[in-house]
Protein backbone atom coordinates (compact mmCIF):
# COMPACT_ATOMS: atom_id res chain seq x y z
CA UNK A 1 0.00 0.00 0.00
CA UNK A 2 3.02 2.32 -0.17
CA UNK A 3 3.83 2.83 -3.88
CA UNK A 4 5.59 6.12 -3.11
CA UNK A 5 8.26 4.09 -1.27
CA UNK A 6 10.24 3.36 -4.45
CA UNK A 7 10.43 6.96 -5.60
CA UNK A 8 12.66 9.78 -4.31
CA UNK A 9 11.43 11.43 -1.11
CA UNK A 10 11.06 15.18 -0.78
CA UNK A 11 12.69 16.89 2.16
CA UNK A 12 10.22 18.76 4.34
CA UNK A 13 11.56 22.07 3.05
CA UNK A 14 10.69 20.97 -0.47
CA UNK A 15 6.98 20.23 -0.07
CA UNK A 16 5.56 23.71 -0.44
CA UNK A 17 4.70 22.97 -4.09
CA UNK A 18 1.10 22.24 -5.26
CA UNK A 19 -0.13 18.68 -4.68
CA UNK A 20 -0.08 16.60 -7.86
CA UNK A 21 -2.77 13.90 -7.85
CA UNK A 22 -2.08 12.66 -11.38
CA UNK A 23 1.53 11.52 -10.96
CA UNK A 24 3.68 9.68 -8.44
CA UNK A 25 6.26 12.02 -7.00
CA UNK A 26 7.05 10.82 -3.49
CA UNK A 27 4.96 13.55 -1.84
CA UNK A 28 4.57 12.54 1.84
CA UNK A 29 1.36 14.56 2.09
CA UNK A 30 -0.37 11.90 0.01
CA UNK A 31 0.96 9.02 2.09
CA UNK A 32 -0.02 10.79 5.30
CA UNK A 33 -3.52 11.42 3.96
CA UNK A 34 -4.09 7.79 2.88
CA UNK A 35 -2.93 6.47 6.26
CA UNK A 36 -5.41 8.85 7.87
CA UNK A 37 -8.27 7.63 5.65
CA UNK A 38 -7.76 4.02 6.68
CA UNK A 39 -7.52 5.02 10.33
CA UNK A 40 -10.88 6.78 9.99
CA UNK A 41 -12.53 3.66 8.56
CA UNK A 42 -11.30 1.60 11.50
CA UNK A 43 -12.74 4.08 13.99
CA UNK A 44 -16.01 4.25 12.05
CA UNK A 45 -16.38 0.47 11.92
CA UNK A 46 -15.76 0.26 15.64
CA UNK A 47 -18.37 2.93 16.34
CA UNK A 48 -21.07 1.53 14.07
CA UNK A 49 -20.54 -2.15 14.97
CA UNK A 50 -21.30 -1.81 18.65
CA UNK A 51 -22.15 -5.23 20.11
CA UNK A 52 -21.92 -5.46 23.89
CA UNK A 53 -19.12 -2.93 23.82
CA UNK A 54 -17.03 -4.99 21.39
CA UNK A 55 -16.57 -5.01 17.66
CA UNK A 56 -14.39 -6.53 14.97
CA UNK A 57 -12.62 -3.50 13.53
CA UNK A 58 -9.51 -4.21 11.43
CA UNK A 59 -8.12 -1.58 9.11
CA UNK A 60 -9.31 -1.90 5.53
CA UNK A 61 -5.65 -2.13 4.47
CA UNK A 62 -5.28 -5.33 6.50
CA UNK A 63 -8.38 -6.74 4.82
CA UNK A 64 -6.93 -5.96 1.38
CA UNK A 65 -3.87 -7.98 2.30
CA UNK A 66 -6.00 -10.84 3.63
CA UNK A 67 -7.94 -10.90 0.35
CA UNK A 68 -4.72 -11.35 -1.63
CA UNK A 69 -5.01 -8.01 -3.40
CA UNK A 70 -1.44 -7.07 -2.50
CA UNK A 71 0.18 -10.21 -3.87
CA UNK A 72 2.67 -9.91 -6.75
CA UNK A 73 1.91 -11.19 -10.22
CA UNK A 74 3.12 -14.65 -11.19
CA UNK A 75 4.25 -13.51 -14.63
CA UNK A 76 7.83 -14.79 -14.52
CA UNK A 77 8.67 -13.34 -17.92
CA UNK A 78 8.15 -9.73 -16.89
CA UNK A 79 8.90 -9.94 -13.14
CA UNK A 80 10.99 -9.01 -11.40
CA UNK A 81 12.33 -5.98 -13.28
CA UNK A 82 15.34 -3.82 -12.64
CA UNK A 83 14.17 -0.93 -10.50
CA UNK A 84 15.82 1.71 -12.67
CA UNK A 85 15.30 0.07 -16.04
CA UNK A 86 13.58 2.05 -18.78
CA UNK A 87 10.71 -0.46 -18.88
CA UNK A 88 10.22 -0.29 -15.11
CA UNK A 89 10.17 3.50 -15.06
CA UNK A 90 7.65 3.52 -17.90
CA UNK A 91 5.32 1.24 -15.93
CA UNK A 92 5.71 3.45 -12.87
CA UNK A 93 4.73 6.50 -14.94
CA UNK A 94 1.57 4.67 -16.01
CA UNK A 95 0.61 4.07 -12.41
CA UNK A 96 1.70 0.47 -11.96
CA UNK A 97 2.12 -0.36 -8.31
CA UNK A 98 5.49 -1.83 -7.39
CA UNK A 99 6.68 -4.00 -4.55
CA UNK A 100 10.37 -3.52 -3.85
CA UNK A 101 12.52 -6.61 -3.43
CA UNK A 102 16.22 -5.81 -3.14
CA UNK A 103 17.09 -4.01 -6.40
CA UNK A 104 14.03 -5.22 -8.26
CA UNK A 105 10.31 -4.70 -8.06
CA UNK A 106 7.30 -6.85 -8.80
CA UNK A 107 3.99 -5.59 -10.13
CA UNK A 108 0.95 -6.63 -8.10
CA UNK A 109 -1.84 -8.72 -9.53
CA UNK A 110 -4.48 -6.08 -8.96
CA UNK A 111 -4.86 -2.32 -9.02
CA UNK A 112 -7.84 -2.60 -6.64
CA UNK A 113 -6.04 -0.99 -3.66
CA UNK A 114 -5.19 2.12 -5.68
CA UNK A 115 -8.76 2.30 -6.97
CA UNK A 116 -10.15 1.90 -3.45
CA UNK A 117 -7.93 4.68 -2.09
CA UNK A 118 -8.99 7.04 -4.88
CA UNK A 119 -12.67 6.30 -4.29
CA UNK A 120 -12.20 6.87 -0.54
CA UNK A 121 -10.61 10.27 -1.17
CA UNK A 122 -13.35 11.12 -3.65
CA UNK A 123 -16.32 10.22 -1.44
CA UNK A 124 -14.84 12.17 1.46
CA UNK A 125 -14.43 15.25 -0.75
CA UNK A 126 -17.82 15.04 -2.48
CA UNK A 127 -19.58 14.08 0.75
CA UNK A 128 -18.20 17.17 2.42
CA UNK A 129 -19.24 19.37 -0.50
CA UNK A 130 -22.79 17.99 -0.63
CA UNK A 131 -23.54 18.03 3.10
CA UNK A 132 -21.94 21.44 3.64
CA UNK A 133 -24.46 22.81 1.16
CA UNK A 134 -27.50 21.15 2.70
CA UNK A 135 -29.70 23.95 4.17
CA UNK A 136 -29.99 22.29 7.56
CA UNK A 137 -26.19 21.98 8.00
CA UNK A 138 -26.11 25.71 8.78
CA UNK A 139 -27.34 24.83 12.24
CA UNK A 140 -24.56 23.73 14.63
CA UNK A 141 -26.40 20.65 15.87
CA UNK A 142 -26.43 19.21 12.35
CA UNK A 143 -22.63 19.05 12.02
CA UNK A 144 -22.61 15.56 13.56
CA UNK A 145 -25.00 14.36 10.85
CA UNK A 146 -22.64 15.60 8.11
CA UNK A 147 -19.69 13.85 9.77
CA UNK A 148 -21.72 10.66 10.19
CA UNK A 149 -22.60 10.48 6.49
CA UNK A 150 -19.01 11.11 5.38
CA UNK A 151 -17.71 8.45 7.80
CA UNK A 152 -20.19 5.92 6.47
CA UNK A 153 -19.25 6.74 2.88
CA UNK A 154 -15.57 6.28 3.68
CA UNK A 155 -16.17 2.83 5.17
CA UNK A 156 -18.31 1.76 2.19
CA UNK A 157 -15.65 3.01 -0.24
CA UNK A 158 -12.93 1.13 1.64
CA UNK A 159 -14.92 -2.11 1.31
CA UNK A 160 -16.54 -1.73 -2.11
CA UNK A 161 -13.87 -3.65 -4.08
CA UNK A 162 -12.66 -5.87 -1.27
CA UNK A 163 -13.78 -8.99 -3.16
CA UNK A 164 -12.00 -7.99 -6.40
CA UNK A 165 -9.76 -11.05 -6.58
CA UNK A 166 -12.74 -13.43 -6.48
CA UNK A 167 -14.59 -11.16 -8.91
CA UNK A 168 -11.76 -11.43 -11.45
CA UNK A 169 -11.57 -15.20 -11.10
CA UNK A 170 -15.34 -15.78 -11.24
CA UNK A 171 -15.77 -13.44 -14.20
CA UNK A 172 -12.98 -15.13 -16.15
CA UNK A 173 -14.46 -18.56 -15.50
CA UNK A 174 -17.70 -17.49 -17.18
CA UNK A 175 -16.24 -15.09 -19.75
CA UNK A 176 -16.81 -17.43 -22.71
CA UNK A 177 -20.23 -18.67 -21.57
CA UNK A 178 -23.11 -16.95 -23.38
CA UNK A 179 -25.68 -18.31 -20.91
CA UNK A 180 -23.64 -16.74 -18.12
CA UNK A 181 -23.68 -13.34 -19.84
CA UNK A 182 -20.04 -13.65 -20.94
CA UNK A 183 -18.85 -13.01 -17.39
CA UNK A 184 -21.89 -11.32 -15.83
CA UNK A 185 -22.85 -14.39 -13.79
CA UNK A 186 -19.37 -14.51 -12.31
CA UNK A 187 -19.53 -10.81 -11.48
CA UNK A 188 -22.89 -11.27 -9.74
CA UNK A 189 -21.66 -14.32 -7.80
CA UNK A 190 -18.65 -12.36 -6.52
CA UNK A 191 -20.97 -9.55 -5.44
CA UNK A 192 -23.13 -11.99 -3.46
CA UNK A 193 -20.05 -13.51 -1.80
CA UNK A 194 -18.78 -10.05 -0.89
CA UNK A 195 -22.11 -9.17 0.70
CA UNK A 196 -22.09 -12.36 2.80
CA UNK A 197 -18.51 -11.81 3.96
CA UNK A 198 -19.23 -8.26 5.07
CA UNK A 199 -22.25 -9.39 7.09
CA UNK A 200 -20.15 -12.08 8.77
CA UNK A 201 -17.54 -9.42 9.58
CA UNK A 202 -20.19 -7.31 11.28
CA UNK A 203 -20.38 -4.47 8.76
CA UNK A 204 -23.50 -2.32 9.29
CA UNK A 205 -26.31 -3.03 6.83
CA UNK A 206 -26.45 0.56 5.55
CA UNK A 207 -22.76 0.36 4.67
CA UNK A 208 -23.34 -2.91 2.81
CA UNK A 209 -26.11 -1.23 0.79
CA UNK A 210 -23.75 1.62 -0.07
CA UNK A 211 -20.90 -0.68 -1.09
CA UNK A 212 -23.23 -2.28 -3.68
CA UNK A 213 -24.27 1.03 -5.26
CA UNK A 214 -21.47 1.02 -7.85
CA UNK A 215 -20.94 -0.21 -11.38
CA UNK A 216 -23.33 -0.88 -14.25
CA UNK A 217 -25.44 -3.42 -12.32
CA UNK A 218 -26.55 -0.70 -9.90
CA UNK A 219 -27.67 1.66 -12.69
CA UNK A 220 -31.30 0.47 -13.02
CA UNK A 221 -31.95 0.98 -9.29
CA UNK A 222 -30.04 4.28 -9.24
CA UNK A 223 -32.09 5.63 -12.15
CA UNK A 224 -35.34 4.47 -10.54
CA UNK A 225 -34.26 6.10 -7.30
CA UNK A 226 -33.70 9.41 -9.07
CA UNK A 227 -37.28 9.29 -10.37
CA UNK A 228 -38.67 8.85 -6.86
CA UNK A 229 -36.00 10.69 -4.99
CA UNK A 230 -35.58 10.57 -1.23
CA UNK A 231 -32.85 12.14 0.89
CA UNK A 232 -31.65 8.67 1.87
CA UNK A 233 -30.38 8.16 -1.68
CA UNK A 234 -27.75 10.93 -1.55
CA UNK A 235 -24.99 8.73 -0.14
CA UNK A 236 -25.63 6.07 -2.80
CA UNK A 237 -25.40 8.71 -5.53
CA UNK A 238 -22.10 10.00 -4.11
CA UNK A 239 -20.32 6.64 -4.04
CA UNK A 240 -21.83 5.60 -7.38
CA UNK A 241 -20.58 8.76 -9.06
CA UNK A 242 -17.08 8.68 -7.57
CA UNK A 243 -16.61 5.04 -8.62
CA UNK A 244 -17.68 6.06 -12.15
CA UNK A 245 -15.13 8.86 -12.56
CA UNK A 246 -11.95 7.01 -11.49
CA UNK A 247 -10.04 6.44 -14.73
CA UNK A 248 -6.81 4.60 -15.56
CA UNK A 249 -4.39 4.72 -13.83
CA UNK A 250 -6.73 5.14 -10.83
CA UNK A 251 -7.00 8.91 -10.86
CA UNK A 252 -9.80 11.47 -10.92
CA UNK A 253 -8.85 13.42 -14.01
CA UNK A 254 -10.14 17.01 -13.65
CA UNK A 255 -9.76 17.96 -17.31
CA UNK A 256 -12.53 18.47 -19.87
CA UNK A 257 -11.62 17.49 -23.41
CA UNK A 258 -13.46 17.94 -26.70
CA UNK A 259 -14.15 14.98 -28.99
CA UNK A 260 -13.98 15.17 -32.79
CA UNK A 261 -17.74 15.63 -32.93
CA UNK A 262 -17.51 18.61 -30.58
CA UNK A 263 -18.82 16.76 -27.52
CA UNK A 264 -17.28 17.82 -24.21
CA UNK A 265 -15.94 14.86 -22.25
CA UNK A 266 -15.04 14.63 -18.59
CA UNK A 267 -13.69 11.83 -16.36
CA UNK A 268 -17.03 9.97 -16.40
CA UNK A 269 -17.06 9.83 -20.20
CA UNK A 270 -13.44 8.74 -20.37
CA UNK A 271 -13.98 5.97 -17.80
CA UNK A 272 -16.79 4.43 -19.86
CA UNK A 273 -14.90 4.92 -23.13
CA UNK A 274 -11.88 3.17 -21.62
CA UNK A 275 -14.04 0.19 -20.65
CA UNK A 276 -15.71 0.04 -24.07
CA UNK A 277 -12.34 0.03 -25.81
CA UNK A 278 -11.12 -3.11 -24.00
CA UNK A 279 -11.63 -6.16 -26.22
CA UNK A 280 -12.02 -8.47 -23.22
CA UNK A 281 -15.19 -6.57 -22.24
CA UNK A 282 -16.81 -6.57 -25.70
CA UNK A 283 -19.22 -9.52 -25.31
CA UNK A 284 -19.69 -8.79 -21.61
CA UNK A 285 -20.75 -5.25 -22.52
CA UNK A 286 -23.24 -6.43 -25.17
CA UNK A 287 -24.66 -9.21 -22.98
CA UNK A 288 -26.05 -6.63 -20.56
CA UNK A 289 -28.68 -5.75 -23.21
CA UNK A 290 -30.46 -9.04 -22.45
CA UNK A 291 -30.08 -8.96 -18.68
CA UNK A 292 -33.55 -8.90 -17.02
CA UNK A 293 -32.45 -6.02 -14.76
CA UNK A 294 -31.84 -3.84 -17.80
CA UNK A 295 -35.10 -2.26 -18.99
CA UNK A 296 -33.59 0.06 -21.62
CA UNK A 297 -31.73 -2.37 -23.90
CA UNK A 298 -28.49 -0.41 -23.59
CA UNK A 299 -25.05 -1.95 -23.34
CA UNK A 300 -23.49 -2.00 -19.86
CA UNK A 301 -21.16 0.93 -20.38
CA UNK A 302 -23.62 3.01 -22.41
CA UNK A 303 -26.10 2.76 -19.56
CA UNK A 304 -23.40 3.44 -16.98
CA UNK A 305 -22.40 6.59 -18.85
CA UNK A 306 -25.94 7.91 -19.32
CA UNK A 307 -27.06 7.21 -15.76
CA UNK A 308 -23.75 8.55 -14.47
CA UNK A 309 -24.48 11.91 -16.06
CA UNK A 310 -27.97 11.93 -14.53
CA UNK A 311 -26.35 11.42 -11.13
CA UNK A 312 -23.74 14.06 -11.96
CA UNK A 313 -26.42 16.60 -12.86
CA UNK A 314 -28.30 16.00 -9.64
CA UNK A 315 -25.23 16.20 -7.40
CA UNK A 316 -24.12 19.38 -9.18
CA UNK A 317 -27.52 20.91 -8.44
CA UNK A 318 -27.12 20.12 -4.74
CA UNK A 319 -23.92 22.16 -4.52
CA UNK A 320 -25.04 24.86 -6.97
CA UNK A 321 -22.54 24.01 -9.73
CA UNK A 322 -23.68 25.47 -13.04
CA UNK A 323 -21.60 23.20 -15.28
CA UNK A 324 -21.93 19.57 -14.06
CA UNK A 325 -18.99 18.46 -16.22
CA UNK A 326 -16.67 20.43 -13.92
CA UNK A 327 -17.62 18.29 -10.90
CA UNK A 328 -14.51 16.04 -11.16
CA UNK A 329 -12.32 19.17 -11.12
CA UNK A 330 -14.02 20.48 -7.97
CA UNK A 331 -13.69 17.09 -6.29
CA UNK A 332 -10.00 16.94 -7.18
CA UNK A 333 -9.41 20.38 -5.68
CA UNK A 334 -11.20 19.40 -2.45
CA UNK A 335 -9.06 16.24 -2.17
CA UNK A 336 -5.95 18.42 -2.37
CA UNK A 337 -7.33 20.72 0.32
CA UNK A 338 -8.02 17.72 2.57
CA UNK A 339 -4.51 16.40 2.02
CA UNK A 340 -2.89 19.72 2.80
CA UNK A 341 -5.07 20.20 5.88
CA UNK A 342 -4.08 16.80 7.27
CA UNK A 343 -0.41 17.56 6.64
CA UNK A 344 -0.66 20.94 8.33
CA UNK A 345 -2.32 19.34 11.37
CA UNK A 346 0.20 16.49 11.71
CA UNK A 347 1.63 16.07 15.17
CA UNK A 348 -1.20 17.92 16.86
CA UNK A 349 -2.39 16.15 19.98
CA UNK A 350 -6.12 15.48 20.32
CA UNK A 351 -7.93 17.29 23.09
CA UNK A 352 -7.78 15.32 26.31
CA UNK A 353 -11.43 14.71 27.01
CA UNK A 354 -13.47 11.55 27.35
CA UNK A 355 -16.11 11.02 24.68
CA UNK A 356 -18.90 8.53 25.09
CA UNK A 357 -19.48 6.81 21.73
CA UNK A 358 -23.00 5.58 21.11
CA UNK A 359 -24.50 3.91 18.03
CA UNK A 360 -25.91 6.54 15.67
CA UNK A 361 -29.71 6.40 15.43
CA UNK A 362 -30.51 8.37 12.28
CA UNK A 363 -34.30 8.27 12.73
CA UNK A 364 -34.08 9.52 16.30
CA UNK A 365 -31.61 12.21 15.25
CA UNK A 366 -33.92 13.32 12.42
CA UNK A 367 -36.85 13.49 14.83
CA UNK A 368 -34.85 15.68 17.21
CA UNK A 369 -33.85 17.95 14.35
CA UNK A 370 -37.44 18.37 13.21
CA UNK A 371 -38.45 19.30 16.74
CA UNK A 372 -35.67 21.84 17.09
CA UNK A 373 -36.39 23.37 13.70
CA UNK A 374 -39.83 24.32 14.99
CA UNK A 375 -38.03 26.88 17.14
CA UNK A 376 -36.81 28.81 14.10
Amino acid sequence: MHPERVLPRFERSQIDHPIDLLNRNGDPRKTSYVVGLFAKTRETWHKFSNLEGRSYSPTAARLLKAEGLLEPQLDTESNPKELNSEEALKELSLGKSPRVRENHYEVRQHMAPEHIVTVMAGVEALGQMVYENMPYVKYPYMLDLEKHHVERLLLAAALHDLNKDIEFKATRLTLKDEDAGFGQAGYDLASDVSEQKLRIAGVPEKVIILHKAVGHTSCPEIEEGLRHFSTGLVDELIIHYIDDIVTDPNIIDPSITVAKNGERLNALDRRCIQNESKAVYAKYNEAWKKDPRNKTGETAFAQQRRVGHLVENYLASLIDVKDPLTLPQLISERIKENMQRRWDQRGQKPKNKKIEVKPFDEEDHHRQVMEERELY
